[in-house]
């Protein structure tokens, strides 16, 4: 699952907040579920210090919204990544864009 952001934070953009509102609801009724990884990047813009601590950011909202829902806290792993592991260019506003990333994970036996 693939979650973007708004520029410069820890806004999902709307499309990112629906899937996440799907993945909330079936991580309640899916008990199996053994573990969840958030990794969470940037895109290059701005300083690398700053770019880490925005994707360390990002993946703190994700993982407090996954324990709102009643997910518990100790399943849930964060790796901040800052503007490593580029998907996309960052010479245009789309490659920016696909670059403010979350990646969940979720481990099954």
């Amino acid at each position: 699952l693939d979650l973007n952001f708004e520029f410069g934070g820890a806004e999902l953009d709307k499309p990112s907040k629906a899937k996440l509102d799907q993945v909330r609801e079936y991580l309640k009724h899916d008990n199996a579920i053994e573990g969840i990884t958030v990794k969470a990047y940037s895109d290059s813009w701005g300083g690398r210090w700053k770019n880490l601590q925005v994707s360390i950011q990002r993946g703190e909202q994700i993982k407090q919204m996954f324990v709102d829902a009643g997910i518990d806290e100790s399943k849930i792993t964060i790796e901040g990544f800052g503007e490593k592991r580029h998907v996309a260019s960052n010479q245009t506003e789309l490659g920016r864009q696909a670059n403010r990333r979350v990646v969940v994970e979720m481990v099954k036996p």
